[in-house]
């Protein structure tokens, strides 16, 4: 007869047994078939059974940011309470990651609590940290485990279309075309373009003055206009980098002044 884990309690029972006998069977006694009641004494054994699911948590974060919050699951399915002394994140890059739980010192028999684990990568890299509890179960500690990739934060770069421009006492406005691309995925913050260094009777607007790429590129166009006062023709063109462009304005002809100088263009992603 095999009586399952928990169905007694510590003290006295009565099993019931039944014997049906057959003609193949070698009897040690005789008896009609029927039933018989036997009083036993029983030595039921109390203790936690704990156990952690799911077995493993995968995050994915950009780096610097936090991912959402992932859960497991500590259950106590034996019949005496589960005593923790601890939960814990162990592990080479145990730093990324981070906890929470719903637990306390212990967890009832039949009961279960929560383990939020959330990720915040310093690099673009992939991770991997364990969380592990302490307790009073068999195979303590029970543990997690945890692997978060961690991807390069999105950024844009800044170019533009118009490879060069001439400004003239006839012609005194150059523009030009710069586009805004997104890298590392969308891009959703605001980008604002100013311009710097102008000499005097120069002046430079934007249109649009701010741009959000999202996940395509985004244009806008800035127009240089020279004041009509000036006599000199000078000659423009354009030096894009990621974030800065540069424009540098060389002498005009014969022996008309010169006016070297240089147009910063800073667009800043809010």
């Amino acid at each position: 007869m095999t009586i399952p884990a928990g169905a007694l309690a510590a003290g006295s029972d009565t099993l019931t047994a039944t014997y049906t006998p057959d003609s193949n069977s070698v009897y040690v006694f005789t008896a009609a078939p029927g039933t018989a009641s036997v009083s036993v004494t029983t030595a039921v054994v109390t203790a936690p059974v704990a156990s952690l699911a799911p077995s493993s948590l995968t995050f994915t974060a950009v780096s610097g940011a936090t991912s959402a919050a992932q859960t497991a699951t500590l259950s106590n399915t034996g019949n005496a309470a589960l005593a923790i002394t601890g939960i814990t994140i162990t592990g080479t890059n145990a730093s990324s990651f981070a906890e929470t739980n719903t637990c306390g010192a212990s967890v009832a028999a039949g009961s279960s609590c929560t383990i939020s684990v959330t990720f915040a990568p310093a690099s673009a890299a992939t991770l991997t940290a364990t969380v592990s509890v302490a307790d009073n179960a068999s195979g303590s500690p029970q543990t997690l485990a945890l692997s978060g990739t961690g991807t390069a934060p999105p950024s844009f770069t800044l170019a533009s279309t118009t490879p060069s421009a001439t400004i003239t006492p006839t012609s005194p406005t150059a523009t030009y075309a710069l586009v805004v691309t997104p890298q590392n995925g969308s891009f959703s913050s605001p980008v604002s373009f100013t311009a710097s260094g102008l000499p005097s009777g120069y002046s430079a607007t934007f249109r649009p003055s701010t741009v959000t790429p999202g996940s395509s590129a985004a244009n806008t166009t800035m127009p240089v206009q020279a004041s009509t006062t000036l006599s000199a023709a000078v000659r423009m063109w354009s030096m894009p980098t990621l974030a800065l462009v540069g424009f540098v304005l060389w002498p005009g002809r014969r022996r008309r002044r010169m006016y070297p100088f240089m147009i910063a263009l800073l667009a800043l992603g809010v």
